[in-house]
């Protein structure tokens, strides 16, 4: 197996849009690999071994190779309907193409090499996302402390504790004034507070929220960065954290998620991570629900100060 792809010049995006169709022309690009690699074994059978495919798929078909290659690309992407490779086709009708394509190579089995080159390929891929992801909002993140910078609303770079070339300027004349400079500060210890607050109410959900990652994975997907705001990125830009390596262990999750939740600071979690409430959390909140949404509402006006 010898497909490649190189990830550095085809994986570029910044949306979930961007995401899913390079996701898109990935897969199409290694479908079709895998097809001319039906094609050649479909061309290597015996007669004897295509009746019998055909006959297992129960039904009569006039191209029966198309079927084959349909039944080769099960088998390389672990032997069911799965997304985002196979979709539209019942977990039944591919038990059946399945059984059909061992049907034509019994008593071999179907190559294990295809679908274990496919795994590994395929988990490289991800992670290679989940570091562009990451590194994506960590640029976001510095781009937004720039801004807060320049605007003059952080006088001084924390980190070196030097005065940044926009902060120099804006101490002779800001963009903003005095009052829009005490505004956003203000907007953050609000933020900083109702997130705290928040903390303690969603207590009740982290038996919920992890019985959710185990079973489903969760919310917590490897595109929900790409939906975060700007002032998302501001208010994690007041305290920047540092840059994180996504943890290898959790292939497909949010690049922030580690083993015991989110490693993002949690009174400074994006708002999507903190309102978004399923019907289980809901569930689980009871009566504290109303109040809840109440604490979530106050956050949405305090962070719409941000900027």
């Amino acid at each position: 197996m010898g497909f490649t792809i190189d990830l550095e010049a085809a994986l570029h995006f910044s949306s979930i849009d961007g995401y899913l169709q390079q996701q898109r022309q990935v897969v199409a690009s290694l479908r079709a690999f895998y097809d001319a690699d039906a094609a050649r074994i479909w061309n290597a059978l015996s007669p004897v071994q295509r009746a019998r495919f055909a006959g297992a798929l129960g039904r009569d078909v006039a191209l029966p190779e198309r079927e084959w290659n349909r039944a080769w690309w099960l088998h390389a992407i672990g032997g069911t309907p799965r997304a985002p490779f196979v979709t539209g086709l019942s977990p039944e009708d591919g038990a059946v193409l399945f059984a059909a394509l061992s049907a034509a190579l019994d008593p071999a089995v179907p190559p294990s090499d295809r679908r274990a080159a496919f795994e590994a390929w395929w988990a490289a891929l991800i992670e290679r996302c989940r570091a562009l992801i990451a590194r994506y909002v960590d640029e976001r993140i510095q781009g937004a402390r720039r801004r807060l910078l320049d605007e003059g609303v952080l006088e001084a770079d924390v980190a070196t504790g030097t005065q940044s070339p926009g902060a120099i300027r804006h101490a002779r004349r800001s963009r903003r004034g005095v009052g829009d400079r005490q505004r956003i500060r203000a907007s953050e210890q609000a933020c900083l507070d109702l997130h705290r607050a928040l903390d303690l109410r969603f207590r009740p959900l982290q038996p919920v929220c992890g019985a959710c990652v185990r079973q489903t994975g969760g919310c917590c997907t490897i595109t929900v960065p790409l939906i975060w705001r700007e002032n998302d990125f501001r208010l994690l830009a007041f305290d920047t954290p540092a840059p994180m390596v996504p943890d290898p262990a959790l292939a497909g999750a949010c690049p922030f998620l580690g083993a015991s939740g989110c490693r993002l600071p949690s009174e400074r979690r994006p708002h999507i991570c903190r309102s978004f409430l399923c019907e289980s959390a809901e569930a689980a909140l009871g009566t504290t629900l109303e109040g809840t949404r109440g604490e979530i509402e106050r956050l949405t006006r305090a962070r719409s100060q941000l900027a």
